[in-house]
């Protein structure tokens, strides 16, 4: 059996090379934020060079292969390294600049003859240098050069407009070069850039990546040596309903998903799209997958109908399409202001196999639903029933002693939101095995007979709670039942989500918990802190990086020492000037990091000093 140490080094080369190999979508990314700052790639791979030194022999050349710059103290690194081995300069072909970096960029520019595609940031910024990359420029003839803005849209400074005229100055000896990409900096128009062009004797392809405009197009085409003009957008993101088995449905539905989404407008407006007929509509689901028909009725109302009455008519005019209602969804059409979805009840009356009915996500007043509305809601969908979340009941009459009998037969409820004061009888006598399938619940208010009603249930199948910050006026009654309701069943819980508020007896009552989450951008602390020994992690989806600077002390990590994840709403800096103006940074560094918790932002990017000197 060959093994991988009597491999010929040129073969051992080609598979560490595919290892530390750099994709040309990263190399030449305009991304607002830069791909290698998470150090993700191809920094992990360029340990494989400390294995053995033969390993590092066969890896140095695809390792130089690609370069790319980030900080000054990396460009000083490297400037050290090729005046000590100029071999290695020569096995320089690619390199990505993201500044400037002062006179280092002159040694290595010069030492790298052999390059061949050179991208470089446009826009430096204003405390940075651009001299050694102007005067490095003189020593080059790239077959590409890619220009770079990272989508941030301001003037050029002093910097960049000298990088531009050190670029125009340099062009006309590029005889190798063939093809410029760039985004337009901002300012500049097309016969601007069209003269800049001009300089280069060989150019052929011209691709435009960002800031171009109709006015581009003729000063580009015109220059002689062009033949190849390329403009590219940013294709916008689509809903992810919309996205799914589109092979499956038929044009006319395809052809729905280019309309433009309607404005939302108060109840009052006028229709915003005329539903069309339902034989229009409708007449391929019969021959449809299951699947794929739910998911296509789902995207027809989603454009067409935007009131409930306009929907009823629809449904009641053909009751075949009735089984493939499985989700309603309260738009802020329904529900402007938080006022009473009055048209929600003949709605009910039709459908029988609703799975979910929840409140739109950008929706942030309370979707009120009338008491008699949810009574035929169970009464009609028990069977079916997974979810009801994000919904507010108003209070039952006052002839309802007792929470609806047939709330306690939704078999298969998964997930469950309460916002109702009403009191209850909570003597009866309920089934133990009562919302057995019940995993999560939501609570922005209740009264402590609800929980007790509860407390008396098995919930087996529990394992997530989500508290909201009770009212000023119902603070008192709130809390109780919260208490009652972790009393009986917070052991079952390994995750809790709290809104406005982080009450430490909360963890008290909840030992198992092993994630939280502390929703709003001001918590109010409530209880002592006490050792809770499996949790693991902390979000904070609200938080910027102030509120985080002043939380993140007083959480008492001491009593966490489980803890190893926190996660936050916010981007990593990835430029030297942003990283050493970062509050946050010295919090984690110096706070977080002794006590091994690694901080993550809102891409899942854990945080690592970066940057400095003995990173480089």
């Amino acid at each position: 059996m060959i093994t991988i140490n009597a491999l010929p080094n040129e073969l051992l080369g080609e598979i560490l090379g595919h290892a530390m190999h750099i994709p040309d979508e990263l190399f030449t990314s305009n991304a607002a934020r830069s791909p290698f700052g998470t150090y993700a790639h191809p920094h992990a791979a360029r340990r494989y060079l400390l294995v053995n030194k033969r390993w590092r022999d066969a890896g140095l050349r695809p390792l130089y292969h690609d370069i790319v710059l980030r900080s000054r103290a990396q460009a000083t690194a490297l400037a050290s390294t090729l005046r000590q081995d100029l071999n290695l300069a020569l096995m320089v072909h690619k390199l990505r600049v993201e500044g400037g970096f002062g006179v280092s960029m002159a040694v290595i520019m010069a030492a790298c003859t052999n390059i061949t595609d050179l991208c470089l940031l446009v826009n430096i910024d204003s405390h940075d240098s651009s001299s050694g990359i102007c005067l490095g420029l003189r020593y080059l003839s790239p077959t590409r050069l890619v220009l770079l803005d990272m989508q941030v849209s301001r003037p050029l400074s002093e910097n960049g407009a000298g990088l531009l005229v050190a670029l125009q100055r340099a062009l006309p000896q590029w005889g190798d070069l063939t093809t410029v990409m760039c985004a337009v900096p901002y300012g500049m128009d097309g016969r601007m850039l069209a003269h800049l062009l001009q300089h280069a004797p060989n150019l052929r392809t011209v691709i435009l990546t960002r800031g171009w405009r109709k006015g581009f197009m003729k000063p580009i085409c015109e220059l002689s040596t062009v033949h190849e003009v390329v403009f590219r957008s940013i294709v916008p993101c689509k809903p992810h309903w919309l996205d799914a088995e589109k092979a499956e449905c038929t044009q006319s539905v395809r052809d729905k998903h280019r309309m433009d989404p309607p404005v939302n407008r108060p109840p009052s407006a006028h229709a915003i799209v005329n539903a069309s007929t339902p034989e229009q509509d409708f007449k391929y689901l019969d021959r449809a997958p299951p699947g794929v028909t739910v998911q296509e009725f789902r995207r027809v109302v989603g454009y067409h109908w935007r009131t409930g009455d306009q929907l009823v008519a629809e449904l009641r005019s053909d009751p075949r399409v009735v089984d493939y209602v499985q989700e309603i969804v309260l738009h802020p059409l329904w529900n402007w202001g938080g006022t009473q979805v009055h048209d929600l009840r003949p709605l009910l009356e039709v459908v029988h196999n609703l799975k979910s009915i929840r409140r739109g996500s950008r929706v942030q007043s309370p979707a009120y639903v009338p008491w008699d509305a949810y009574e035929l809601l169970i009464e009609q969908n028990g069977c079916t029933l997974e979810t009801l979340e994000g919904i507010c009941l108003e209070s039952a009459p006052s002839d309802h002693l007792v929470p609806i009998p047939s709330l306690w037969d939704l078999s298969c409820l998964r997930h469950l939101s309460w916002d109702c004061t009403t009191v209850f009888n909570d003597l009866q006598q309920l089934p133990e095995d009562a919302l057995a399938m019940l995993e999560s619940i939501t609570i922005a208010a209740c009264h402590p007979t609800f929980a007790r009603i509860l407390s008396k249930t098995c919930l087996s199948s529990l394992k997530k709670i989500y508290l909201h910050a009770p009212a000023p006026g119902n603070r008192h009654i709130c809390y109780e039942s919260h208490g009652i309701l972790l009393h009986s069943h917070g052991w079952k819980l390994d995750e809790v989500e709290l809104d406005g508020f982080f009450d430490l007896n909360i963890l008290r009552a909840s030992p198992n918990v092993q994630c939280l989450t502390l929703h709003g951008e001001e918590l109010i602390l409530r209880g002592e802190p006490k050792a809770h020994g499996t949790l693991a992690k902390i979000f904070l989806p609200d938080m910027d990086c102030s509120q985080c600077i002043e939380f993140i002390p007083r959480l008492h990590l001491d009593s966490y020492p489980a803890l190893r994840e926190i996660h936050w709403r916010g981007d990593w800096p990835w430029t030297e000037h942003a990283i050493a103006s970062n509050g946050l940074i010295p919090v984690v560094d110096h706070i977080l990091s002794p006590r091994g918790v690694k901080f993550y932002d809102k891409e899942g990017v854990a945080w690592v000093p970066r940057l400095r000197v003995d990173d480089a």
